[in-house]
Protein backbone atom coordinates (compact mmCIF):
# COMPACT_ATOMS: atom_id res chain seq x y z
CA UNK A 1 0.00 0.00 0.00
CA UNK A 2 1.12 3.43 -0.27
CA UNK A 3 0.20 6.68 1.21
CA UNK A 4 -0.28 10.55 0.82
CA UNK A 5 -2.04 13.51 2.88
CA UNK A 6 -4.07 15.13 0.59
CA UNK A 7 -6.58 18.31 0.80
CA UNK A 8 -6.38 21.36 2.96
CA UNK A 9 -3.72 20.82 5.56
CA UNK A 10 -2.75 24.79 7.01
CA UNK A 11 -2.70 26.22 10.10
CA UNK A 12 -2.03 29.81 12.27
CA UNK A 13 1.46 30.48 12.57
CA UNK A 14 2.66 29.32 16.68
CA UNK A 15 6.36 28.75 16.40
CA UNK A 16 5.61 25.21 16.37
CA UNK A 17 6.25 22.38 14.03
CA UNK A 18 3.15 19.79 14.95
CA UNK A 19 -0.16 19.95 12.38
CA UNK A 20 -3.18 18.69 12.66
CA UNK A 21 -5.04 15.76 11.02
CA UNK A 22 -7.88 13.73 10.34
CA UNK A 23 -8.97 10.76 8.50
CA UNK A 24 -10.31 12.88 5.53
CA UNK A 25 -6.70 13.99 4.91
CA UNK A 26 -5.18 10.48 4.18
CA UNK A 27 -5.40 8.66 0.38
CA UNK A 28 -4.32 5.58 0.40
CA UNK A 29 -4.08 3.35 -2.61
CA UNK A 30 -3.03 -0.09 -3.35
CA UNK A 31 -5.78 -2.56 -2.25
CA UNK A 32 -6.98 -5.26 -4.11
CA UNK A 33 -10.88 -5.17 -5.32
CA UNK A 34 -12.77 -3.20 -2.56
CA UNK A 35 -11.23 -3.75 -0.02
CA UNK A 36 -9.96 -0.50 1.96
CA UNK A 37 -8.29 1.09 5.10
CA UNK A 38 -8.93 4.41 6.90
CA UNK A 39 -6.01 6.01 9.11
CA UNK A 40 -6.65 7.12 12.72
CA UNK A 41 -3.24 8.88 13.08
CA UNK A 42 -3.83 12.86 13.74
CA UNK A 43 -0.54 14.44 14.24
CA UNK A 44 2.25 15.08 11.38
CA UNK A 45 5.30 17.62 11.11
CA UNK A 46 5.92 20.74 9.37
CA UNK A 47 8.77 20.32 6.94
CA UNK A 48 9.14 23.81 8.62
CA UNK A 49 7.74 26.11 11.80
CA UNK A 50 7.83 29.37 9.40
CA UNK A 51 5.35 30.97 6.85
CA UNK A 52 7.42 31.51 4.28
CA UNK A 53 9.04 27.54 4.14
CA UNK A 54 6.15 25.77 5.24
CA UNK A 55 4.99 23.76 2.05
CA UNK A 56 5.10 20.15 3.62
CA UNK A 57 3.84 17.87 6.40
CA UNK A 58 4.83 14.29 7.09
CA UNK A 59 2.97 11.71 9.24
CA UNK A 60 4.67 8.87 10.55
CA UNK A 61 2.15 5.74 10.90
CA UNK A 62 2.80 2.17 12.70
CA UNK A 63 0.10 -0.51 11.99
CA UNK A 64 -1.91 0.49 14.82
CA UNK A 65 -3.09 3.81 12.92
CA UNK A 66 -4.93 1.74 10.65
CA UNK A 67 -8.64 0.57 10.80
CA UNK A 68 -9.35 -2.42 8.11
CA UNK A 69 -12.80 -1.84 6.28
CA UNK A 70 -15.28 -4.08 5.55
CA UNK A 71 -14.13 -6.96 4.20
CA UNK A 72 -10.39 -6.16 4.46
CA UNK A 73 -7.35 -8.12 6.19
CA UNK A 74 -4.48 -5.69 6.73
CA UNK A 75 -1.95 -8.16 7.43
CA UNK A 76 -2.48 -9.24 3.79
CA UNK A 77 -0.89 -5.89 2.84
CA UNK A 78 2.24 -4.12 3.66
CA UNK A 79 1.37 -0.77 5.62
CA UNK A 80 3.30 2.27 4.59
CA UNK A 81 5.27 3.49 7.72
CA UNK A 82 4.43 7.50 6.62
CA UNK A 83 2.06 9.84 3.85
CA UNK A 84 3.51 13.18 3.44
CA UNK A 85 1.42 16.20 1.46
CA UNK A 86 1.29 19.86 0.72
CA UNK A 87 0.72 22.01 3.46
CA UNK A 88 1.09 26.02 4.50
CA UNK A 89 1.34 28.14 7.55
CA UNK A 90 -0.65 31.22 7.35
CA UNK A 91 1.28 34.51 9.17
CA UNK A 92 -0.53 35.23 12.62
CA UNK A 93 -2.16 38.34 12.99
CA UNK A 94 -1.30 40.96 15.73
CA UNK A 95 -3.07 43.52 17.37
CA UNK A 96 -1.54 46.84 18.68
CA UNK A 97 -2.69 49.24 20.75
CA UNK A 98 -0.86 52.73 22.51
CA UNK A 99 -0.65 52.05 26.17
CA UNK A 100 0.81 54.20 29.39
CA UNK A 101 0.98 57.61 29.99
CA UNK A 102 2.22 60.41 28.18
CA UNK A 103 2.56 64.10 29.38
CA UNK A 104 3.94 67.00 27.79
CA UNK A 105 3.60 70.90 28.29
CA UNK A 106 1.33 72.61 25.52
CA UNK A 107 3.70 73.70 22.66
CA UNK A 108 0.75 74.48 20.42
CA UNK A 109 0.84 71.10 18.34
CA UNK A 110 -1.18 68.38 18.13
CA UNK A 111 1.96 65.78 17.13
CA UNK A 112 2.87 63.23 19.85
CA UNK A 113 6.40 61.68 20.13
CA UNK A 114 5.93 57.89 21.24
CA UNK A 115 8.52 55.23 21.98
CA UNK A 116 7.98 51.45 21.45
CA UNK A 117 7.45 51.52 25.13
CA UNK A 118 3.83 53.10 24.47
CA UNK A 119 2.84 50.42 22.33
CA UNK A 120 1.53 47.35 23.09
CA UNK A 121 1.46 44.58 20.84
CA UNK A 122 -0.85 41.32 21.39
CA UNK A 123 -0.49 37.97 19.89
CA UNK A 124 3.51 37.43 19.49
CA UNK A 125 4.12 33.85 20.36
CA UNK A 126 5.87 33.23 23.62
CA UNK A 127 9.56 33.28 23.47
CA UNK A 128 9.55 35.87 20.74
CA UNK A 129 9.60 39.15 20.64
CA UNK A 130 9.18 41.88 18.50
CA UNK A 131 10.30 45.46 19.27
CA UNK A 132 8.49 48.81 18.06
CA UNK A 133 10.51 52.03 17.47
CA UNK A 134 10.09 55.52 18.04
CA UNK A 135 7.32 57.57 15.86
CA UNK A 136 4.71 59.97 16.00
CA UNK A 137 1.52 60.17 16.60
CA UNK A 138 -1.13 63.13 16.60
CA UNK A 139 -3.75 64.22 19.73
CA UNK A 140 -6.71 64.55 18.78
CA UNK A 141 -6.44 68.05 19.35
CA UNK A 142 -3.55 70.95 19.73
CA UNK A 143 -5.54 72.19 22.76
CA UNK A 144 -3.95 71.43 26.36
CA UNK A 145 -6.68 68.80 27.96
CA UNK A 146 -7.59 64.86 28.05
CA UNK A 147 -6.65 63.90 24.57
CA UNK A 148 -7.00 60.87 22.21
CA UNK A 149 -3.55 60.05 20.52
CA UNK A 150 -3.85 58.12 17.80
CA UNK A 151 -0.54 56.64 15.67
CA UNK A 152 0.24 54.19 12.43
CA UNK A 153 3.03 51.67 12.24
CA UNK A 154 4.95 50.69 8.88
CA UNK A 155 6.60 47.59 8.62
CA UNK A 156 9.44 49.33 8.67
CA UNK A 157 8.66 49.92 12.72
CA UNK A 158 8.95 47.12 14.04
CA UNK A 159 12.13 44.61 14.56
CA UNK A 160 12.50 41.19 15.35
CA UNK A 161 13.83 39.92 18.47
CA UNK A 162 15.97 37.11 18.84
CA UNK A 163 14.61 33.93 16.93
CA UNK A 164 11.31 35.84 15.46
CA UNK A 165 11.12 36.41 12.02
CA UNK A 166 8.75 39.11 11.15
CA UNK A 167 6.96 37.25 8.09
CA UNK A 168 5.41 34.98 10.17
CA UNK A 169 3.39 38.29 11.63
CA UNK A 170 0.78 40.03 9.68
CA UNK A 171 2.14 43.44 11.07
CA UNK A 172 -1.18 45.63 12.03
CA UNK A 173 -2.15 49.51 12.83
CA UNK A 174 -1.92 50.69 15.97
CA UNK A 175 -5.32 51.99 18.00
CA UNK A 176 -5.48 54.64 19.80
CA UNK A 177 -6.29 55.15 23.44
CA UNK A 178 -6.55 58.13 26.07
CA UNK A 179 -3.38 59.98 26.79
CA UNK A 180 -2.97 63.63 28.74
CA UNK A 181 -1.36 66.81 27.87
CA UNK A 182 -0.89 69.44 30.07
Amino acid sequence: LSASLTGTISKTYDGGSGALLSGANYSLSGFVGAQSASVTQTAGVYNSVNVATANSVTASLSAGDFTAGSGTTLSNYSLPVSASGSASIAAKSLSASLTGALGRSYDGTAIASLTGGNVALDGVVAGESINVGTLNGSYDSRNAGTRTVSATLAGGDFTAGSSTLLGNYLLVAIAGTLWFLQ
